[in-house]
């Protein structure tokens, strides 16, 4: 679903309001006043907000440096239609809650406010009914009982409340599908290690011998070091064969002074050279380090923006329940106050970009 699907819905419910406001000032009627009603404009407010946080999380994660690694990713490539769902359920959530709430603030009789919300609850269970990702706890059968059974209620309210195991199914749905999103994300991450170690390979093997040389020369040198302090039988846990350091030099009747500073010269020689050597491929690490190191920022910031949207769609769902139990307060309050609010908490959380992978 476009960002302009999310405008559209915004767009229609500031329509649907207004044409609301305008008609009751036209009748003289007080739609609210000396009577008490549910309160859901915050159930909407709330969503719109955590769903717009969400939703700047993802479209905040950019990368720089390893687009053409994740560009030849399969695994990239399915994460990517993975996000789309995830943009078309928060758009979705964003959208019934936006219509529950002019719903609730419209003329419409109890009954008919049931039947309202079951036709457009019928409409957006579409996409639910049609995922095949993660099996339903209901079949469409039971999803059509429930159905009927919210169009015979005689408030929202009650309508709600029966139709709260659909929301805790969509809720269930989603945060199935968020675990198997959570794997893709893992496989991707690796995918695209894998193609910068591949990338770096030469480079890496070739770091990594010159340290493994760096490392058997400082061992030669310390135990030289204490072969002259006095320890003259740590001169038969030297491999002469792998230094030419010992090349012309008899080490059998052991090493007199005027060979051990020989030695000593030509190993600080040999240090030298591995230290201009590894000065010389430090570039390519750092280009290598910098690569490994952004995808390493990306994995955690994906991780995050999940986290938020597990918990958004869990708080979604457990102030759904909520509401249905029909929590109540006196509505003198102004509907187009409410809506005013609602459609500039819309306007500011809900990011004019689309969700997408940063890659």
């Amino acid at each position: 679903m476009q960002k302009g699907r999310a405008r559209e819905v915004i767009t229609r419910t500031v329509f649907i309001s207004t044409a609301i406001v305008m008609s009751a000032s036209m009748t003289g009627c007080a739609l609210f006043k000396g009577k008490t009603e549910p309160n859901l404009a915050p159930f909407a407010e709330q969503t719109v907000t955590m769903a717009g946080k969400v939703n700047q999380g993802f479209a905040e994660i950019r990368s720089v440096y390893i687009r053409r690694e994740a560009s030849q990713s399969p695994e990239v490539e399915e994460l990517k239609v993975m996000v789309g769902k995830i943009r078309v359920f928060l758009v979705a959530i964003v959208e019934y809650s936006l219509q529950v709430v002019t719903l609730s603030q419209s003329s419409k009789t109890g009954p008919e406010q049931a039947q309202a919300f079951a036709d457009f609850l019928d409409e957006l269970l579409d996409p639910v009914v049609e995922q095949k990702d993660v099996e339903l706890h209901y079949v469409e059968g039971n999803l059509a009982e429930i159905l009927d059974s919210i169009r015979q209620q005689e408030t929202l309210i009650d309508a709600l409340r029966v139709g709260q195991p659909i929301v805790d199914e969509a809720a269930y749905v989603a945060g199935a599908f968020l675990e198997r999103f959570k794997d893709m994300q893992t496989a991707a991450a690796q995918s695209i290690s894998d193609a910068i170690d591949e990338e770096f390979s030469a480079i890496l093997t070739y770091s990594s011998i010159l340290r493994e040389q760096e490392e058997l020369t400082l061992t030669v040198y310390e135990l030289l070091a204490r072969y002259a302090l006095g320890e003259k039988a740590l001169l038969d846990e030297i491999e002469y064969e792998k230094f030419l350091a010992f090349e012309g030099i008899n080490v059998e009747d052991g090493l007199n002074t005027d060979e051990l500073y020989k030695i000593e010269e030509r190993l600080l020689e040999r240090m030298d050279k591995i230290s201009t050597l590894r000065k010389d491929i430090e570039p390519e690490l750092d280009r290598y380090r910098v690569k490994q190191r952004e995808l390493d920022r990306i994995t955690r910031e994906m991780d995050k923006s999940i986290m938020d949207t597990r918990a958004t769609i869990y708080i979604w769902n457990k102030t759904h329940l909520k509401m249905s139990e029909g929590l109540t307060k006196p509505a003198a309050i102004s509907l187009f106050n409410i809506t005013q609010q609602l459609m500039d908490s819309a306007i500011q959380e809900i990011p004019q970009v689309p969700i997408d992978l940063p890659f």
